[in-house]
């Protein structure tokens, strides 16, 4: 697994190591919460991503630990991309390489999303205006926006290394404006969404060759800020259209693995907007493990080939907790 110092890479650790996998977990960070952990049977700590001997340092790593499967971030994906053929074959994802690196930007799945034919993909989102450095947007155009609005910048549009992920809140149509000219000379293309009133929700899908073999819906109890970030509160939750939304739209993306969907619903009207699209482990994973769904053995399991079944999700009202799973000898395999 790697970085582990993030939370749901931690239960990932966790939920690997109860299940029967040897796990190595890796962290660039030293004092990362998942070397601690006591599923963490090998414990690594990695170079940066940004030092240039990165790459023959994963590639050693990987065949001195005959590591079978690799559980990535999306900055792992991002570091190995000149050797994604290479590494590939250990990641539990669609293999061709042009496809991950497409959707790991919100440009790119937003704008492949809102151009479809199909009705059911392109249902519940937010107005956007897509912007390139050729298509500047006018005043105009700020003003059928519902402000506040959040430009969202994405680092392979970048023009340098220091142009990174980045979302600006902008309360009005003058400083959105005025934001878009100077991002433009250093991003290449990005986008401004709408807000969106309501509450954080959240859809988690496993998908394998188009079928869902695990699901899960939580709603934000609490926010922080309480105007709308990370979910700090959460519960289990259930919202069939929410979760249809989600499977089409990851359906049409193409995608075989696990993502995360998020959206913002309004439970004055139960309306409901796609916010963005994550296609790794998510920092609540812990809340799924707790409800009985414990997606990394399941990505895992299918991947390598060890039988599954769809899981359904505890109620809301009786969350169950996840069963604690001894070694077994069909999942002794290296996992990171």
């Amino acid at each position: 697994m790697t970085d582990v110092h993030a939370i749901g890479q931690l239960a990932v650790v966790r939920s690997l190591g109860r299940a029967g996998y040897y796990t190595c977990a890796m962290s660039p960070q030293r004092h990362a919460l998942g070397l601690y952990s006591r599923f963490a049977h090998k414990k690594i700590i990695c170079p940066s991503y940004d030092d240039e001997g990165f790459i023959d340092w994963i590639l050693a790593c990987v065949a001195d630990n005959a590591i079978d499967l690799i559980i990535p971030s999306e900055g792992f994906l991002w570091a190995i991309q000149p050797v994604f053929d290479q590494l590939s074959p250990k990641l539990p994802i669609r293999p061709e390489g042009n496809f991950i690196y497409r959707y790991l930007n919100k440009y790119d799945y937003f704008r492949k999303i809102t151009d479809a034919t199909d009705s059911a993909v392109t249902a519940n989102c937010p107005k956007i205006i897509f912007i390139t450095r050729d298509t500047l947007p006018e005043e105009t155009d700020m003003a059928l926006m519902e402000f506040p609005c959040f430009i969202k910048l994405d680092s392979v549009y970048g023009t340098d290394k220091s142009d990174g992920d980045r979302v600006i809140k902008v309360e009005n149509s003058a400083r959105a404006m005025s934001e878009i000219r100077h991002l433009s000379c250093r991003y290449s293309a990005f986008l401004i969404q709408e807000y969106i009133p309501g509450q954080k929700a959240g859809v988690n899908l496993l998908i394998r060759n188009g079928v869902v073999t695990a699901h899960y819906v939580m709603r934000a109890s609490h926010e922080s800020p309480h105007t709308g970030g990370v979910a700090a509160l959460r519960h289990s939750w259930h919202h069939d259209k929410m979760l249809a939304d989600a499977i089409a739209k990851s359906r049409y993306l193409g995608w075989d693995g696990v993502l995360m969907v998020e959206y913002r619903w309004n439970p004055e009207n139960d309306d409901f907007a796609l916010i963005e699209i994550n296609l790794r482990f998510w920092g609540y994973l812990h809340l799924c493990l707790y409800a009985g769904i414990d997606f990394p053995r399941l990505l895992a399991d299918q991947y390598l080939g060890i039988p599954v079944t769809a899981e359904k999700p505890a109620t809301a009202e009786k969350p169950g907790r996840s069963q604690r799973r001894g070694r077994s000898p069909n999942r002794y395999r290296h996992a990171a």
